[in-house]
């Protein structure tokens, strides 16, 4: 049942033509980012999406194919258009001889893009190193999953590192439920022990946020997974040392880490769920220096998911009309309301980056607007339409 899950880098080096990256560029002026490359944006939705001076990446299916293909699309800065990252002629991006084609989840590391394949290599997961242009793909590294047969996989590559998560199905007898975590360091393809101390004791949560060696997810700490969201708290393990800490409870959206801070989102569960019991949603402030954790307050009554960055707080509100819509809100850092925008039939954020945030209708896969950063206060927010071109 070796599945996993799915859906996720970089530079481009010369302006490609035909089936290859597109768009308008704004020049050869470097821009700064909040977040190096190699690292995942704390402020991104979607896994496979990387943001660099000279532009954007992310990953999507190829839904002009019949097959199962995955792509990774490319838009300069100031562009207008995302496009395969090919420029093979007469390209079909339908397999894995495209350029634009990358495996499973992609990233950014060093000057280059790194995939995974998953075992249709030599049936190993391997690591592959394109070129910042998506060609000459190669496999540098197979990483070793021996001992983890009848597991499910994701990966994320984060900090220079692949991490491989592999879990147990629930379904398995309860000695076999060892869920497992790999480092693969793309320095030099190597691979790390297995952070044992955590993995002895607990099954892996779900994890959703990086910070430098450290993974965050909600979970139960537990050896089995339990069922309901009342059961869950913050799980942060430090891959480089092993350590694991579960000070935060509840449920929480949101979280943005610095070396001294845990900034987050504690949702109210009965908005989520009727049939858990109302709890006091807002903003808090885990200080990690004294353990303690400072309320925020609320300052806007429906927030339901919070987002953060350098920038600014982007909270989405409570559903409405029929689940459809809802409002996107854009506070201060210091909680104070600046703006918001009304969103429309299921418009989902992919990517908060510097300067612009990228939207998808919900489950299409593909890109279709954005909206501009420096546009954020004026009191006239609107979407611009950009394009995701086959």
């Amino acid at each position: 049942m070796k599945k996993m899950l799915i859906l996720f880098c970089v530079f481009f080096v010369f302006q490609l033509t035909g089936c290859q990256s597109g768009g308008q560029s704004t020049g050869s002026v470097p821009h700064a980012l909040s977040c190096p490359p190699e690292d995942r944006n704390q402020a991104y939705f979607w896994e496979d999406f990387v943001e660099t001076p000279e532009g954007y990446y992310y990953g999507g299916q190829n839904l002009a194919s019949d097959e199962s293909v995955k792509l990774i699309y490319f838009c300069p800065r100031g562009g207008t258009a995302f496009r395969p990252l090919c420029s093979k002629p007469n390209c079909q991006h339908n397999d894995m001889n495209c350029n634009a084609w990358y495996g499973q989840n992609f990233g950014y590391y060093n000057g280059a893009i790194y995939s995974v394949d998953f075992y249709s290599i030599q049936d190993k997961i391997s690591l592959i190193k394109m070129n910042l242009d998506g060609s000459e793909h190669q496999v540098v590294a197979q990483v070793d999953d021996r001992g983890l047969e009848n597991l499910a996989f994701s990966f994320m590559f984060h900090y220079g590192k692949l991490f491989v998560r592999a879990y147990a199905d629930n379904d398995l007898p309860l000695d076999l439920q060892q869920d497992h975590l790999i480092v693969f360091d793309l320095s030099n393809n190597s691979q790390a022990e297995p952070v044992k101390d955590y993995l002895c004791t607990a099954r892996l949560p779900e994890v959703n946020w990086y910070y430098n060696d450290t993974l965050f997810g909600l979970g139960t700490g537990e050896k089995i997974n339990a069922d309901g969201i009342e059961n869950m708290k913050l799980i942060a393990i430090d891959t480089a040392t092993g350590e694991t800490q579960m000070p935060i409870p509840g449920y929480i959206t949101g979280l943005y880490a610095t070396d001294s801070t845990w900034y987050y989102f504690e949702q109210d569960l009965s908005a989520i769920n009727q049939e858990s019991k109302k709890t006091d949603a807002g903003f808090r402030e885990y200080d990690l220096k004294s353990g303690t954790i400072k309320d925020c307050g609320l300052p806007v009554a429906d927030i339901r998911w919070a987002r953060r960055d350098e920038d600014y707080i982007y909270a989405g509100s409570l559903y409405h009309n029929e689940r459809n819509d809802y409002t996107l809100y854009f506070l201060s850092k210091e909680y104070e309301f600046v703006d918001k925008i009304e969103l429309r039939d299921k418009m989902s954020i992919v990517a908060i980056t510097s300067d612009r945030i990228y939207f998808a209708p919900y489950a299409s896969g593909l890109i279709s607007c954005y909206l501009d950063k420096s546009q954020i206060g004026n009191g006239k927010l609107s979407l611009i339409p950009i394009e995701t071109a086959e």
